[in-house]
């Protein structure tokens, strides 16, 4: 009797050892997932462009049509600024409508024109171009925050300096300078 108990065992053990196996194979299998992951991005984009003082018109807080600017496109983030027959103390400004075109909000930190802009640490911005001929200003909601698909309207001013060329034409662009709503700028 005592020889069966020790038969036993080697055959409870291999019948052991198989039910393991076996539900230890069909436990195990490849997992493949195939998907695309989408991540955020950022883009703003200029929808409109313009001058208070474009051609044909009435130079401004002047009486006669002297000077002239204009203002266009040149990409999603770039405006050139034209100003033809500028003076002294000619002024003019430049609105701007920009909307946020990706999928995370961004920091709206203000208009650029290069080369690059003197920052006061409160909201205006200031530029001297052309050897100091003319001043750019901007002011316009510095560090405001714009959602997906929000617009936003901002002003620049310029004023030409005493100094400036007579029966010249200035050509400057100007950039507008975001950041993502997160960055620790």
């Amino acid at each position: 009797m005592q020889n069966k108990k020790y038969m036993a065992i080697p055959i409870l053990l291999i019948v052991t050892l198989g039910l393991i196996g076996f539900a230890y194979a069909s436990w195990y299998d490849y997992l493949y997932v195939n998907g695309q992951i989408d991540t955020a991005y950022l883009k703003m984009e200029f929808m409109s462009v313009s001058s208070d003082d474009p051609p044909g018109t009435i130079d401004v807080n002047k009486d006669k049509d002297v000077g002239t600017t204009t203002a266009s496109k040149i990409d999603d983030t770039h405006v050139q600024v034209t100003i033809t027959n500028g003076y002294p103390c000619y002024e003019v400004y430049v609105h701007f409508t920009i909307e946020n075109d990706g999928t995370i909000p961004v920091h709206f930190r203000g208009f650029g024109p290069q080369p690059p802009f003197v920052f006061d640490g409160r909201k205006t911005w200031k530029a001297s171009l052309f050897d100091g001929e003319i001043t750019v200003w901007g002011w316009d909601s510095n560090m405001e925050q714009l959602h997906p698909g929000d617009r936003g309207g901002y002003t620049i001013w310029i004023h030409i300096e005493q100094p400036a060329k007579q029966h010249y034409t200035y050509t400057f662009t100007v950039e507008v300078i975001y950041s993502q709503w997160n960055a620790n700028d």
